[in-house]
């Protein structure tokens, strides 16, 4: 089930977990951090 999300633009890993940890759901639920793959240039 999915109940929302954020797509933040990050320069690695650590970064992305900071910001994960201030998600307003972490305090209570899971929080899932996932990369995504940049656009391919057509």
């Amino acid at each position: 089930m999915l109940s929302g999300f954020f797509v933040i633009n990050v320069p690695d890993l650590d970064a992305a977990l900071e910001w994960a940890a201030r998600s307003p759901c972490a305090s209570y639920a899971s929080t899932e951090v996932r990369p995504v793959m940049p656009p391919m240039n057509a």
